[in-house]
This record gives structure tokens, sequence and C-alpha cells, in this order.
């Protein structure tokens, strides 16, 4: 066969292999016969698009090529190309980004995980409006645009022109197939693979569709007997799909891997992970069972059938998944910080030693300092509280909780005595009987001041902390500070006016005993009766009730007031109760 003049030239592309070589060959030949409007179809990769038009400019220098690049965007193509054409009259126009309008349409995310047979088979429906556009408009592509018309697009844009636009398709001049070479696909396939979760998390739905199509490419032109790079690759779409919300087509990914390849455990773990999602609890474990029978050293594993089992209860079981992670790494602070949460549901003393252990291995880990924080305060032992506290505020100054939570612990022995209410607020507890008579409980005002400042350091970090808010008003009133006070539940009640934090109850306590303090009983009488509405067991909106009721003098409903918080051991109910009663007789 007789050399052709531009042969010469194309063997510079020395990139090119035998096959891609005789496709390019193929195209080149039928571009340098067609005469009038042809339509050509180019299935290949960015990297081999951008190869072949400059095969095709090289190929023909004389004719005037323009690159027409879509879009997300995209829903038109004939306009925008006639104006285009009409400026600058030219013979070839190379389409790219075709597959940039389709990412976002639901059919495309099914498409990204089917079979070739399921793709034939599906019942395709709407149309995205690109392919409408096209289909719509093919008469009008060949009547004035006496061009040739490449589209270099991947294959699953090849299986969309196929289903949704055959009118447009079937027009074609040629369909040609770039197959990359082995070692290209290899070297693909490794940069597809490896990928963290949390990394697939960060994209946009239609940027993680883009990476299953891809990795659908690879997975096609895989050899069938390479069984690692087919499961790694599963996995990864499987991931991905996962991290788009689709647990369904993540785990047929999963079992696809598991099918190719059965001992491959990462696709056990993540099999289990979706099933802890999806909240099947019992069947993830037996799929981190397996992957731990394949890799029994996988410390994420053991960390997730931990977590499995706490959402079972099986508290004991869930330890010895994280003392086996242990045994396995001693120095894994996380697993010590995980046994200490489970130990916190009630065996306090052994999880502290864990926390302790997290802190010997990493001293700064505030969460192990808040955490023995916690269940120091839980025991009662609320200086060794405070000072875990200032340590987390000593390492992050911007937890505005943990600044909260030393004002509280300062001053809880002052309102709930050594059985303090986890997240709810500082309890204002009247200090004199309803004839204000002598001090029933003597308050350390110099906490007050300090706990003032650290409310107001948490405040200055977060301006909407109900909780703070509500504390505030506490050392406020012990200070005498009665209007601060008052306005500072009347901020935690802006804040949170449908209770949905569910601490009203002491915060329309605490206003009714400013209230009081400032004379006004009928107003603190309407608070009490808000608080009791809400908690017709708390002890001090009882007294409080009683009190206002005293003060207005109705008697006979203060000594129901009082009775009821008899019945609930308040300290000042049988002296009010006397008192009261001592009105009535004279």
């Amino acid at each position: 066969m007789p050399e052709q003049p531009w042969e010469n030239e194309f063997e510079s592309f020395d990139r090119w292999n035998p096959d891609t070589a005789e496709v390019l060959d193929d195209l080149l030949r039928a571009l340098r016969r067609k005469k009038g409007f042809g339509l050509f179809f180019v299935q290949c990769n960015p990297a081999q698009g951008t190869r072949v038009i400059n095969a095709i400019q090289k190929r023909f220098p004389q004719k005037r090529l323009v690159e027409f690049e879509l879009n997300r965007q995209s829903e038109t193509l004939y306009g925008e190309l006639l104006e285009r054409y009409q400026g600058e009259k030219f013979e070839i126009a190379c389409v790219t980004g075709v597959e940039q309008a389709l990412y976002a349409y639901e059919d495309t995310k099914r498409l990204a995980g089917w079979s070739s047979e399921e793709i034939y088979n599906y019942s395709w429906k709407g149309l995205p409006p690109l392919l409408g556009h096209l289909n719509r408009q093919r008469e009008a592509f060949e009547a004035n645009l006496p061009i040739a018309l490449i589209f270099l697009v991947p294959s699953f844009a090849i299986d969309y022109f196929v289903q949704r636009a055959p009118d447009f398709f079937d027009w074609r001049s040629g369909f040609f197939k770039f197959v990359e070479s082995k070692e290209d696909i290899r070297k693909a396939c490794q940069e597809l693979v490896g990928k963290e979760y949390e990394e697939y998390l960060s994209l946009t739905s239609e940027e993680r569709i883009e990476k299953i199509l891809e990795i659908k490419d690879k997975i096609i032109l895989l050899d069938a007997s390479d069984y690692e790079r087919k499961s790694d690759l599963l996995r990864e779409q499987g991931l991905l799909f996962e991290s788009d919300g689709d647990s369904s087509r993540a785990l047929d990914c999963y079992d696809r891997a598991i099918e190719i390849k059965p001992n491959y455990y990462y696709a056990w773990h993540s099999r289990g992970n979706i099933l802890i999602n999806l909240e099947r609890y019992e069947e993830a474990i037996e799929n981190y069972d397996r992957a731990l029978e394949i890799e029994p050293n996988h410390l994420k594993t053991w960390k997730n059938r931990g977590s499995a089992l706490i959402n079972l209860e099986r508290y004991e079981e869930a330890l010895e998944s994280y003392d086996r992670a242990l045994e396995i790494e001693p120095g894994a602070y996380l697993f010590w910080m995980f046994r200490g949460d489970v130990l916190s549901l009630g065996r306090y003393e052994e999880a502290i030693e864990s926390y302790d252990r997290v802190l010997e291995i990493k001293s700064n880990y505030h969460y192990a300092w808040r955490r023995k924080g916690f269940l120091f305060y839980q025991l009662g032992k609320f200086k060794e509280a405070l000072i875990c506290f200032a340590k987390v505020t000593k390492i992050q100054p911007s937890e505005d909780r943990v600044w909260n939570n030393q004002g509280y612990l300062a001053l809880v022995q002052y309102s709930y005595g050594l059985q303090p209410i986890y997240e709810k607020p500082l309890l204002i507890r009247q200090t004199q009987d309803c004839s204000d008579g002598q001090n029933i409980l003597e308050i350390d005002l110099d906490l007050c001041e300090k706990s003032l400042q650290l409310f107001d350091t948490a405040l200055n970090l977060d301006s909407k902390l109900t909780l703070a808010w509500a504390n505030r008003s506490f050392p406020a009133y012990y200070l005498q500070q009665y209007q601060s006070a008052l306005q500072n539940c009347d901020k935690a009640l802006k804040i949170d006016p449908e209770n949905e934090e569910e601490r009203n109850e002491v915060i329309y306590t605490n206003r009714g005993c400013i209230l009081l303090k400032l004379h006004n009983p009928t107003a603190a009488l309407k608070d009490f009766t808000k608080a009791l509405e809400i908690d017709p067991k708390l002890d001090e909106a009882w007294i409080g009730h009683g009190t206002a009721l005293y003060q207005l003098e109705r008697y006979p409903e203060a000594i129901d007031s009082f009775t009821q918080a008899l019945n609930l051991n308040h300290p000042l109910a049988q002296t009010n109760l006397m008192l009261t009663r001592q009105h009535l007789e004279s």
C-alpha cells in the first residue's frame, strides 16, 4: 500500500498504540472523504480527545477547526454553532463536554452502576434538554452547517445518545472508539482508588457521578482476569455512591466486589458501614466479623464493630472489640476514648481510668479532659471536675460550653447539692422563709463574682447559649443584681420560647424568685404557675408559688402550695406552712 502524504506527520504522535493508531487512521480517512455536513462520534477519554483534535489539525492544516466546549448548564448547541459558523466559516467543529450536561440528570446515576444489558432493558424516563434539542434540530444541522461535526465523548455519553437521542445518533457518518493501552488503564486505575470516604463527602453530587462513570469505564476496559483492580474499583464506586446517599447502589458495588474477590476485606468492611447507616446492626456485625476473619488487625473494623454493638446495647461485647484493637495497637488513644465512653454509662471510675490512658498518650486531647470533667461532676467531685474543665478552656479557649460548665460547677452545690441535674440551669434557692426571716443558705459571693465572669466569657463566644444566660441569673440574684438577673432570664426565654431545650421550668422559677425580690408577687405567681405546668414536681416552684400567694394574702391557696412543697421535702415548707396557718388563725 503506497504511503499516504500525512503518515509521516502521524508518526510524530508516538504515544498512539497500534489499535488506536488504526482508529485514528479510519477517522482521518472518513473526514477527508466526507463532503458537506458530516456527523461523527468519537468515544474517548479527555486526554485522548485532546490528542485526536491535535491530529486532525495536523492532518488538515488548510481547514479551519474550532473547538466547542459544553458545560453543566448547556441545553442547546445548534444556535451557538450557527452563529459562530456565520462569523468564522470553519470546516470542522469538535464538541467536547457533552457529559457535563448529563451529570445532573437522574438517569446518569442509574447508568453509572449498570451493565450494558441492564441499560438496554431500562425504561428511560425524561430527556436531558441538550439531547432533546439535538433530536429536534438534526435536520437544521444538515441544512445550514456544511461542516464536519465531531462529538468527542466518554462511553456513558454514547449510551445516552443511543437511548435518548437515537434520531440524531442515527444520522452519524461514523463512530470511532479509542481504547486505552493496558498500561494507561492500569495507571488510571491506580489514580482512581485509595481515596477516603471523607474526601468524597466534600464533592458535589455531580462531581461524584463524574467519578463513578470514570470508574465504570475503567472496569469495562480491564481484562476479565484482573480481579484485584476490578474489586478495588468497585469498592471505590461504592464509596462514591455511599457518600452521595445512595445506599442501595453502594451495596450493589460492594456485593459485586465480593463476588469477584470473596476475601476482599475492604469490601466486607465497607458493606458493614452501609448496614450500620441503615440501622441493620446485626448484619453489620456479621460483615465486620467476615472482614476480621480475613484481616484481624484492621483497627477501623474493630472500631465500627464496637459502634454496632453499642447500638444494640451489647456494651460488654463492644468493650471486647475495643480491647482487641488495643492489643493490636496499645497507643491507639481513640480506642481508650471509645472504651471510656462505654464505661461512662455507669462504671465511672473505670471510665476515668480509660480517659487517663488517653491523656498519657495525648495530654492535650481536650475531649478526654471534658469527659473526665463530666464524670467527676456525676460523682459529685466538683473540684476535680473544675480542674478538668479549666484544662479544656486552656487547650480550647473557644469552647463556650466549657466556660459555662466551670461557672456552673463552682455554684452547683448551692443549687442542687450533691445531685446536680445534667443540662439544667442553676436553680435559684430562696434563702428566707415567706416572712423574710433568717437565712437558711449562706453562699460564697466571691464564687458568684467569678462565675459571672465565666458565664460572660461563654456568652461572648456564643450570645445564643441559652444555658449560660439562664445560669447567669443565679449569681446575679445572690449578688442582689436583680434587674440584671431578670434580664438574663428574659434573654434565655426569648432564645427558646417553645422550651425545645427543656429548661424553661427552671428559668420561670428563677424569674419568679427574682420578681419576689422586686416586690412583684403578682408577676412572680404567673411565672411559678408556668414552671409548674411544665414540671409539677419542682419543689422550688411550689415554694415560690406559695410565697407569692402568701404575699398576696391568699393564705388558703398558699397552704396548698406549701403542702405540695412539703411533700417534695423542701426545707422551707414546714416553716412556711406554720407561718401561713398563724395568719389564718389571727
